[in-house]
C-alpha cells in the first residue's frame, strides 16, 4: 500500500515538473524575428481638406489595386513587385469607373521596406475623361454695318475646349478669337467654329452673316457769306447723303477733305466749287459756283496823322514862326487831278499834338468806277499869303487795297499817316 502511495506521489511530481518545464519554455522564448523581402508603399495627398471621392491605383503583372481614405492617407502591401516598377494614378471613381486626372501619375520602384509617394490632388481640375469636359462649340459676333465694307468682331463662348479652328470663307484660323473680318462683297457668309477638348471630341458652332450692297452716296452743300466781296469768309454746310470721304476743290487751287469746311476768299472772282463724295467704292460730285465782287464804294471813316517834317526839303520852316510849326490839312484825288474831297486845316500844330485825328467832312464814301485807278491821298502846308506848302502824301488802288480796312503811309521825309476805311458794296 504505502509502495502504490509512493508510486502515485512520483507520478504526480513528474507530471508537475513536465508542466512547469513547458511554462517556462513559453516564458523564455525570444522574440519573432520580421519577415524578410517585404515591402509596403505609403500613399499620401495633398491639395485638399477631404479626399473621400479620391482613389489611387495600380496595374501590374495582371495585379490590380485601389484604395481611398478620407484623410488622403493609404498603403499598399507590394511585397510582391520588390525590385519591379509600378504606376500610380489618381481619379475619382464614378460608378463602376475610375475617371482619371490628367497629369496626376508617378512611377516608383519598389525596394524592400517602406516606400513612399506624394501626390498633389487639384482642387478645382475635372478628370480628362470627365463627361463635363465634352467641349461645346459657341461664338456670338458684332456686326458694325450691315452694308460693305462690314466690318464684323467675334466673341468666343466655347467650353471645356482646348483648340480651335475657325473657318471663315477661304481663310482659316487657329487662335481663340480671330480678329475683326471686313467683308467687301454683298452675299451671306458662313462663319464655322470647331473646338476640340481634352478627350479628343470634337463641336461644331456654325453662324451666317449677311453683307448687303452699299447705299449710292449723293453729294450736295450751301454755303453763307459773311459779306459779298473780297476779303470774305465762306463757310459750307455739308448736305451730302450715304458718303464716308469729302473732297472739296474751291477754284482756286485750294482743296480740303473737312466734312464742313470754311475757306477765305481774297480776291473777287467767280469760283467754280465742286464736292466729292465716297461712300465704299461709288462716288458722286456736286457743283456749285459763288460769285465773289469787288467792293464798289469806300468809306473814309478817319484820318490820322501820326507824324510829319519839321522843315521843308531846303530846310526852312513851315511858315514865318520858324521850324517845327505847321498848318496841316488833306485832299483826296485821283490820277487824273480829280478832286473829291480836303479836310480841316489843324494850325500851328506841334508834335505834341500828335497823333491827329481829322473828323471833319468825315467819313467820306468814294465810289470806285475804276478798280485800278489810283487815289492819292495827299498832304498841304496852308499858306494865308501865297500856294500852299507840298508836305507829301501816298496813295491806293482799290483793287489791290480792298483786303485792309486799314491803309499805312511812312514817307521817307517823316510824314507818317493812316486812313480808316471800310469797303463797301
Amino acid at each position: 500500500m504505502k509502495a502504490n502511495l509512493k508510486l502515485v506521489v512520483l507520478l504526480m511530481s513528474a507530471v508537475v515538473f513536465f508542466a512547469c518545464s513547458k511554462d517556462n519554455d513559453e516564458i523564455i522564448k525570444k522574440p519573432e524575428q520580421p519577415k524578410k523581402n517585404t515591402a509596403t508603399l505609403f500613399v499620401t495627398l495633398k491639395g485638399r481638406t477631404n479626399y473621400s471621392d479620391i482613389f489611387v491605383t495600380f496595374h501590374r503583372d495582371g495585379s490590380y489595386q485601389e484604395k481611398m481614405h478620407s484623410a488622403g492617407v493609404l498603403n499598399f502591401e507590394v511585397s510582391k513587385f520588390i525590385g519591379k516598377s509600378l504606376t500610380l494614378k489618381v481619379g475619382i471613381k464614378k460608378g463602376d469607373k475610375i475617371k482619371y486626372f490628367q497629369g496626376i501619375e508617378k512611377t516608383i520602384t519598389i525596394q524592400k521596406g517602406k516606400n513612399i509617394l506624394i501626390f498633389n490632388v487639384p482642387k478645382k481640375e475635372k478628370p480628362d475623361n470627365d463627361t463635363a469636359a465634352v467641349p461645346v462649340a459657341g461664338f456670338t459676333y458684332n456686326q458694325y454695318s450691315e452694308r460693305i465694307p462690314s466690318k464684323v468682331t467675334f466673341h468666343n463662348t466655347s467650353k471645356n475646349a482646348v483648340s480651335y479652328k475657325w473657318t471663315i470663307g477661304s481663310y482659316t484660323y487657329t487662335t481663340k478669337t480671330p480678329k475683326s473680318i471686313t467683308y467687301t462683297a454683298a452675299r451671306k457668309y458662313a462663319v464655322v467654329l470647331t473646338v476640340t477638348g481634352r478627350n479628343g471630341k470634337t463641336d461644331t458652332h456654325t453662324e451666317y452673316i449677311t453683307v448687303k450692297e452699299e447705299l449710292t452716296p449723293k453729294a450736295g452743300f450751301t454755303f453763307t457769306q459773311n459779306k459779298n466781296f473780297a476779303p470774305i469768309t465762306v463757310q459750307f454746310e455739308n448736305n451730302s447723303i450715304n458718303a464716308t470721304s469729302y473732297e472739296w476743290d474751291f477754284g482756286d487751287n485750294t482743296t480740303s477733305t473737312l466734312k464742313n469746311p470754311s475757306k477765305y476768299y481774297t480776291k473777287s472772282g467767280i469760283y467754280t466749287v465742286r464736292l466729292r463724295v465716297k461712300n465704299y467704292k461709288k462716288t458722286h460730285t456736286y457743283t456749285s459756283k459763288i460769285n465773289i465782287a469787288r467792293p464798289t464804294r469806300l468809306k473814309i471813316k478817319k484820318i490820322v496823322l501820326l507824324d510829319y517834317p519839321l522843315t521843308k526839303k531846303d530846310e526852312s520852316g513851315w511858315d514865318h514862326w520858324g521850324a517845327g510849326r505847321a498848318d496841316i490839312y488833306w485832299e483826296l484825288t485821283d490820277k487824273n487831278n480829280n478832286f473829291y474831297e480836303k479836310g480841316n486845316i489843324k494850325e500851328d500844330i506841334k508834335k505834341s499834338d500828335l497823333p491827329y485825328t481829322y473828323t471833319q467832312n468825315l467819313p467820306y464814301v468814294l465810289t470806285i468806277n475804276e478798280p485800278n485807278r489810283k487815289y492819292d491821298v495827299t498832304f498841304y502846308d496852308y499858306d494865308s499869303t501865297s500856294e500852299d506848302d507840298y508836305m507829301g502824301g501816298g496813295y491806293f488802288i482799290p483793287a489791290t487795297s480792298y483786303n485792309y480796312n486799314v491803309l499805312n503811309w511812312t514817307l521817307d521825309n517823316g510824314l507818317k499817316f493812316k486812313l480808316y476805311v471800310e469797303w463797301l458794296k
